[in-house]
């Protein structure tokens, strides 16, 4: 083989391995957090809101 095949057949195989490698991005949820607030020493709490959708209200938070 001469020094073109070669360097040809080289760059294919690193441009395979690129395209190989392409990292995507998935969407985040409140269950990927919990584990690591958790581990922080912090809870995480769920509250049905729904019903005072659209009023204004104050949260008051208490913490002992």
């Amino acid at each position: 083989m001469n020094k073109k095949t070669i360097i040809t057949v080289l760059l294919a195989l690193v441009a395979l391995t690129g395209q190989g490698q392409e990292i995507k991005m998935n969407e985040t949820t409140i269950n990927d957090y919990i584990p690591m607030l958790n581990q922080k020493g912090y809870q995480a709490y769920s509250f049905d809101v729904s019903a005072i959708k659209g009023q204004t209200l104050s949260v008051l938070l208490d913490l002992v």
